[in-house]
């Protein structure tokens, strides 16, 4: 901490600042004459009974004086110095000294004081010779409101007779309660001077009175940021044997200047002294300084930031005055110094947040809780910390706290345990958990809460982090996928016939990321699709791997998953989806390219011959009689089996018969793979109507010996256009001669020279000329 750092820097000048009120409750002395013999009660009362000078005063080291328990608050190392003046004004002038000095000591045990006076009087009126005193305290904050505190204390001197003395005291202040009825109200008691008397004049009783019992109250009336009333009570009853009211008073203002008052009476000595020889009722009063000292300037820090503000310290000054006995006043001044500053900063949270935590408090096992790692630190004692749960209309749904871990039971038992421990804070956990309940235990309902995490230390310092955005999500990213039939889980060629596709179809809701893989019969991803901040839609896959390769043949699966910011995750799958590129030819082929579907016996038919190689995985098939305009005019189909041939007879679906013309057959096959292999057969032709022809001789005789004179028969056709025309040539016995052959048609004019077939001259004779087609 930065206090010993101040300390090294302020101290050289703590014993040189001489402007601060300390009031020692034991500077005066009642005075008693010699006369008479009596022994009376003699106590060193306080000069003022303002704050810190009262049974329940707070301001250390010098208050644990009046109460061991007083400084158990005290968070710095304080330290206090002082001197008396006792004047006569009656004549003796400047005759007595007081010199004071002290110190507190807080650590995690408890607060440490201790104090020691020097005392010299020879007054007339305040004979009390030359002595010296110790004061040693221990104090410790037992519980939220309860202060406890036992002390030692040593006195030496003479006056006409030298004495040493010492005792015990044992105190409490106790805050709040039942006891409560003003604001800050506080009630104190102790136990004085349990021990010998110190009594160093003759004729005297000791000074302060052995067996003391004293008790205080206190209370706040007023309190703003810039005015602050403070009243205390005491009432003791030194050595049981006499009483005493001390009534003080401290009005502060903003915590820079106090003024104080103080008043005492003492019964015995209103009731039983001469009025020569009582305490001046007039009441002591005096004002104080609080100085704010400069942080000191070590060039880290700029100055003037709230940095440098922190490392400040305070310089309290205080004087004051008091009448005493006859003309003798006592005057004060002296310096209390708290080393460092009073926390006043909060703890420091720092959080792992991230923005936007989204659970699922689903008991599935994944992410089920929101674990928030927390860090807090604070410059004393964390004392609590609470993590709030809000939903978005402010309403609290969750609290997770702990605080001070002090038990709230008092007896003796956690009396004693709480005086022996070491002071500490609560103990800080690396996360805190919320698993999704509200304070009744009933899950909380999807939806975004804000978290507030809040921290307090022991001096009541508050700090607040937040809001921080949470989302409960306990539903899963939704789905719908279509399934088709097993028998449709299969690529089928695209529509230009380049690729293979399989389609999904589904449809989701908007997720950060949907991942949409395909994997082979090895689980080997092959393709994947990513659809991000996005709906998942249909995926046409074209058989293509990520590298833009076919994938083999085979079986696929299909796979579909998205996790949520929650941790809720939805998977579906499409088994058996079958990829088969395997060719699969087909041929149509025909018996003749002419028929004449006449019933004649002859040609009436054309044989339309079908082969299929490859029958596995193919769906259906049909064979189509198109027309020369490619219309269908007659057509066949079936499934699986397919006929080795079909017959055409050259009618329509109805019987009825076609025209003629050319035609053409279309054999077409669907296999499951998309494949749609076709055939066309060549033309042929539906033909009804004979050959018609004509034949003319241009002369019936004809002599074929060279001599350029009919050596030739000259034939003049007509024809219709057929395939082929045959002339042939017989003889009188029907015998064929010869023959010419024509495509189409018949030749217009040809000559016959009178030779057979192998070149010869024919014999003379009678022949006959046939011109015929089929």
């Amino acid at each position: 901490m930065k206090r010993n750092s101040f300390f090294r820097r302020v101290s050289g000048v703590i014993f040189c600042v001489g402007i601060l009120v300390l009031v020692n409750p034991d500077l005066s002395a009642e005075y008693r004459p010699p006369t008479g013999g009596e022994d009376r009660d003699q106590f060193i009362s306080p000069l003022l009974l303002g704050r810190g000078f009262s049974v329940t005063g707070t301001e250390s080291p010098t208050a644990s004086i009046m109460n061991p328990a007083a400084g158990a608050r005290t968070q710095r190392t304080t330290l206090d110095l002082a001197y008396v003046g006792l004047n006569d004004f009656g004549g003796e002038g400047l005759g007595g000294h007081v010199v004071s000095a002290g110190a507190a000591f807080p650590n995690r045990y408890g607060v440490f004081s201790g104090s020691a006076q020097f005392l010299r009087s020879e007054l007339d009126d305040m004979r009390l010779g030359t002595g010296g005193a110790a004061h040693f305290s221990a104090a410790k904050e037992v519980f939220d409101d309860l202060l406890v505190g036992a002390g030692l204390n040593l006195y030496g001197g003479s006056a006409d007779r030298t004495r040493i003395a010492g005792g015990l005291d044992i105190g409490f202040i106790q805050y709040g309660g039942p006891y409560a009825p003003l604001p800050n109200f506080r009630f104190g008691a102790a136990l004085k001077n349990l021990g010998n008397f110190y009594d160093p004049v003759s004729g005297r009783t000791g000074f302060p009175s052995s067996f003391t019992p004293a008790f205080g109250i206190g209370f706040t009336p007023l309190s703003t940021d810039r005015v602050e009333l403070d009243l205390s009570g005491d009432l003791s009853f030194p050595f049981f044997q006499n009483a005493r009211l001390n009534l003080g008073s401290t009005l502060s203002f903003g915590d820079v200047v106090d003024v104080f008052a103080g008043w005492q009476i003492d019964l015995r000595q209103t009731v039983d002294f001469p009025e020569a020889e009582r305490r001046s009722l007039l009441p002591s009063f005096g004002v104080g300084i609080n100085l704010v000292l400069p942080a000191a300037d070590n060039g880290s820090v700029e100055a003037g930031s709230p940095a440098n503000e922190e490392r400040r310290g305070e310089l309290r000054t205080r004087s004051a005055a008091a009448p005493l006995y006859q003309d003798v006043w006592a005057f004060s001044a002296g310096v209390n110094v708290p080393l460092g500053v009073i926390d006043r900063n909060p703890p420091e949270i720092r959080t792992d947040y991230r923005e936007h935590v989204y659970f699922a408090p689903n008991n599935n096992g994944v992410n089920d809780y929101f674990d928030l790692g927390i860090t807090i630190s604070d410059e004393r004692y964390v004392m609590g910390y609470v993590l709030r749960i809000e939903d978005t209309d402010g309403n609290i749904v969750r609290e997770i706290r702990n605080r001070d871990p002090r038990p709230q039971e008092r007896n003796f038992r956690t009396f004693t345990e709480q005086l022996l421990a070491a002071r500490a804070g609560v103990e800080i956990p690396e996360s805190l958990r919320w698993d999704g309940t509200t304070n009744a235990g009933a899950r909380a309902p999807d939806g975004d809460y804000l978290l507030y995490l809040e921290s307090w230390d022991d001096n009541d310092n508050h700090a607040e982090q937040g809001p921080k955005l949470v989302t409960v999500d306990t539903t899963p990213p939704a789905l719908e996928l279509e399934r088709p039939a097993s028998e449709d889980r299969r690529f089928v060629l695209s529509d230009d016939g380049l690729s293979y596709e399989f389609t999904i179809q589904q449809s989701g809701s908007v997720e950060d990321r949907w991942l949409a893989e395909f994997v082979d019969d090895s689980d080997t991803v092959v393709r994947s699709f990513v659809f991000e901040d996005e709906a998942p839609s249909g995926i046409t896959w074209d058989a293509l791997d990520s590298s833009g390769m076919l994938v083999p043949d085979g079986i696929y699966r299909y796979r579909i998953q998205s996790t949520d910011r929650a941790g809720n995750t939805t998977t579906e799958e499409l088994t058996n989806i079958f990829l088969n590129t395997t060719p699969t030819p087909i041929t149509a082929s025909i018996n003749m390219g002419y028929f004449s579907p006449n019933n004649n016996g002859r040609n009436d038919e054309v044989r339309i011959s079908l082969s299929v190689p490859i029958r596995a995985s193919l769906r259906s098939w049909d064979l189509l009689i198109l027309d020369a305009r490619g219309q269908t005019v007659r057509s066949w189909s079936g499934q699986t089996e397919v006929p080795d041939h079909v017959e055409f007879n050259g009618r329509n679906e109805s019987g009825t018969l076609l025209p003629e013309g050319v035609y053409q057959a279309r054999f077409s096959a669907y296999y499951q793979n998309g494949h749609r292999p076709e055939s066309v057969t060549p033309e042929f032709v539906l033909d009804l109507t004979p050959p018609t022809a004509s034949v003319q001789l241009e002369t019936p005789v004809f002599s074929p010996d060279g001599d350029g004179v009919l050596d030739t028969a000259l034939f003049f056709q007509e024809s219709s256009a057929e395939p082929q025309w045959t002339g042939v040539l017989r003889n009188e016995a029907g015998a064929q001669v010869r023959e010419f052959r024509w495509r189409d048609r018949a030749a217009f004019r040809f000559e016959w020279d009178g030779r057979t077939e192998d070149g010869t001259p024919a014999p003379d004779g009678l022949y006959t000329y046939y011109l015929e087609a089929t």
